[in-house]
């Protein structure tokens, strides 16, 4: 995710095809609040005017936790995995929530996705399969029934075809 997001910016995002608005955390790098009175006069301006970075500001790490109120709408926001906003790929995917780095809640975490795969998996083979084996072999069958263009006729003997091109400008074969 760019590290310009925010979260009203990611929220509207999910909410204009999910159908809620979700509740959005950004992860954020936590900005240095001293910094700012390091800087000088001039910058402190920029700063004021927008036209530069508050370095006191938290910065946003590309990241963020996206919680709704009903599966439905859990369900299409995963659709949104490995998609593009703005200009950069996002993942979407479960996490067992809360916090920490324990066995248990890694295994949870683990489980939940293997079963997202499997969901996924069985959409691939339901829809996306059939369609891209149909495109082959609608292809294979435009490619069998088009004529060879790159052969010359051999069928024709060479005293029987034109001696002339046709249209306007005519040009003398042979």
């Amino acid at each position: 995710m760019s590290y310009d997001v925010t979260a009203d910016d990611l929220a509207k995002h999910m909410s204009d095809t999910c159908g809620e608005m979700p509740k959005v955390r950004l992860l954020t790098k936590k900005g240095d609040p001293s910094a700012l009175e390091k800087l000088s006069n001039s910058k402190k301006k920029s700063i004021a005017k927008g036209k530069a970075q508050d370095p006191s500001a938290p910065v946003s790490k590309g990241c963020a936790f996206v919680e709704f109120s009903n599966a439905a709408s859990l369900q299409k926001a995963l659709r949104f995995h490995h998609s593009m906003f703005r200009g950069r790929q996002i993942n979407v995917e479960l996490t067992a929530g809360g916090g920490g780095k324990g066995e248990r809640r890694k295994e949870k975490i683990k489980a939940k996705n293997a079963d997202l795969d499997k969901e996924r998996r069985k959409i691939f083979e339901k829809y996306v399969k059939p369609e891209a084996e149909a495109h082959k072999r609608k292809q294979s069958e435009r490619s069998e029934q088009a004529p060879d263009q790159s052969k010359p006729d051999r069928t024709t003997p060479p005293s029987k075809q034109p001696k002339f091109a046709s249209g306007a400008n005519a040009v003398r074969l042979g």
